[in-house]
């Protein structure tokens, strides 16, 4: 199977955002938590693949500066985090993103994952159709089974196939 290279991304925001474990909230000081959920979907996504990261909120990136290091990456899917206090700006942010890749005719799978998807999964996706997938547990392989058309081994996520609206939700063993 050929390696894909897959983004990680942590969204710029105009103040500091704390985006993980599918929770979000912003922060009064300079302290920054490392977002788990991308650093647990590495292990999965990282055995096979090229991965590459921004987080603009721990590089103080701009929406600009972080449209230019995208565009630096020649990226077959981007798994993105976001969250309840953010997810306005950072699905204009993905949107504008996905604007982009698309000019240079690349079809990339992108991929959300935060407290905002917990909830209407379905409805989020219809809303928004930029995003591909929306993954619901990032403890496990569904990213990874999406990204490489396992589906029959996916356990927790909703997403887009065929032009229909998939929705995935087996009870943990």
């Amino acid at each position: 199977m050929k390696k894909l290279n897959i983004l990680l991304l942590n969204p710029p925001f105009d103040q500091i955002v704390i985006r993980d474990y599918y929770c979000s909230k912003t922060s009064r000081t300079n302290y920054i938590y490392p977002p788990l959920d991308l650093l647990m979907q590495s292990g999965w996504l990282g055995k096979e693949n090229n991965l590459f990261l921004i987080d603009a909120i721990v590089d103080k990136l701009n929406y600009e500066q972080t449209i230019n290091r995208i565009k630096q990456f020649d990226i077959d899917a981007i798994l993105f985090i976001t969250g309840s206090v953010s997810y306005k700006k950072d699905f204009e942010f993905i949107k504008k993103v996905r604007e982009i890749i698309s000019l240079k005719n690349r079809n990339i799978k992108i991929i959300g994952s935060g407290d905002i998807f917990m909830e209407r999964g379905i409805e989020r996706l219809q809303e928004n159709d930029f995003i591909d997938a929306i993954a619901l547990d990032f403890t496990n392989r569904d990213i990874l089974n999406y990204l490489n058309g396992n589906y029959e081994n996916i356990e927790n996520m909703v997403f887009r196939r065929n032009g229909k609206f998939e929705f995935i939700n087996l009870p943990r063993k």
